[in-house]
C-alpha cells in the first residue's frame, strides 16, 4: 500500500441528500452500494435512489434517516 493510502473498510458509507419534488422533508441517507446495471444507489435503510434524486448534504446539516442510523448501530 502506498504511503497515505487508507485501507478500505468492509462497509463504507457515503451520506447524500435524498432530493425529490414530492418530498417536503429532505433527509440524508447512507449509501452502501451502487447498482450500475439498474442505475440506482442502495441505502442502508433499503431505499434505492436514482442519480437525479441524489444531492450534496447541505453544509448546515439536515435531518438524517433514522432507519439508516439504526442499521449502523
Amino acid at each position: 500500500m502506498e504511503p497515505g493510502a487508507e485501507e478500505a473498510t468492509d462497509r463504507q458509507i457515503v451520506w447524500v441528500l435524498h432530493m425529490h419534488p414530492g418530498l417536503t422533508r429532505r433527509q440524508a441517507h447512507g449509501i452502501v452500494a451502487v447498482d450500475f446495471e439498474n442505475g440506482v444507489a442502495r441505502c442502508l435503510c433499503g431505499v434505492e435512489l436514482r442519480p437525479d434524486e441524489i444531492g450534496d448534504v447541505p453544509s448546515g446539516g439536515c435531518q438524517v434517516c433514522e432507519c439508516c442510523i439504526a442499521k449502523i448501530r
